[in-house]
């Protein structure tokens, strides 16, 4: 096969090269098809410390309000959202854009900086004076703390913690802690340090200590679980802070664009994964599987 890649001509560049390969036995491809079918990818997972630590915007200390942890941000007036609008700290500029905005006909895209006349405006001593950026309330969870009171929003994930905790008639419910690859490299810098420190991947839940540990999950591990009346292989593709996991058959080597398109991933949260006897698994070169319980 490598000597015919070697002298396929330049015509065959790009294309698929091998398709006037004549086949070592005439039903080569019949043949060997159930050892493909029960076939296990090896995967290596992408258990990487690097990536951004976490977004470019840096917030205030931020504060509860109803329940909820809010921040202040300036926003420009130019490409504002009605809900933005209602969120408008100062209560005069308040008026002064929904005022303005009620005189363009609800249409927030006539608000160009570039115009005046096309903003709203407070009135003075002297006059007119264009709003052209406000400050807003926004909602902001899990912000991290850098120095001298200024937080930022964590970056990409890098891994889940998976616990089992039972509620008060001992009934289990599988739940996660997201951890950002931002603690995930203070953790890793502490043991760098200590010897000794906190373990990248923590088998405790801060907020309820009798939790049980079950696995971490990150991109690229397998988990094996009940499918359409059997046992089955997935990668997990991605995760989402709220649990949500997304996962692709081991044998699946779509690109994700395809796989979005065919509908052949599809996502779980951790409580779903119960019921299908989930357990994060390893596969070896020769296609064993391996529990893992780290």
């Amino acid at each position: 096969m490598n000597a015919y890649a070697a002298t396929a001509s330049a015509r065959d560049s790009g294309t698929r090269v091998f398709r006037g390969l004549q086949s070592p036995w005439p039903d080569f491809v019949d043949s060997i098809r159930p050892r493909i079918l029960v076939m296990r990818v090896s995967h290596r997972p992408e258990h990487k410390m690097s990536g951004a630590l976490h977004n470019d915007t840096l917030y205030g200390r931020p504060y509860i309000c109803d329940g909820k942890s809010l921040v202040h941000l300036r926003r420009s007036v130019k490409g504002i959202k009605p809900d933005q609008i209602a969120n408008i700290v100062d209560g005069a500029v308040r008026s002064a854009v929904e005022r303005r905005l009620v005189e363009h006909a609800g249409d927030v895209g006539k608000f160009n900086p570039e115009v005046p006349e096309s903003l709203p405006f407070l009135e003075s001593k002297r006059g007119k004076i264009p709003i052209k950026k406000v400050r807003v309330k926004e909602t902001k969870k899990g912000l991290l703390e850098l120095r001298n009171n200024r937080f930022v929003e964590a970056g990409e994930i890098h891994h889940f913690e998976l616990f089992v905790q039972r509620d008060e008639n001992r009934r289990e419910l599988w739940t996660h802690v997201p951890v950002s690859l931002m603690e995930a490299s203070q953790r890793n810098a502490a043991n760098r340090r200590n010897g000794h420190a906190e373990a990248v991947v923590s088998r405790t839940m801060k907020d309820d200590p009798e939790a049980e540990f079950l696995f971490s999950l990150m991109k690229g591990d397998i988990v094996e679980m009940d499918y359409e009346g059997g046992r089955d292989l997935f990668r997990v593709k991605k995760f989402y802070a709220n649990g949500q996991i997304w996962f692709s058959h081991v044998n699946n080597a779509q690109k994700d664009a395809d796989q979005k398109s065919d509908s052949t991933r599809w996502s779980k949260r951790p409580n779903a994964l119960r019921p299908l006897n989930a357990r994060k698994v390893t596969i070896d070169l020769l296609g064993h599987v391996h529990p893992v319980h780290d």
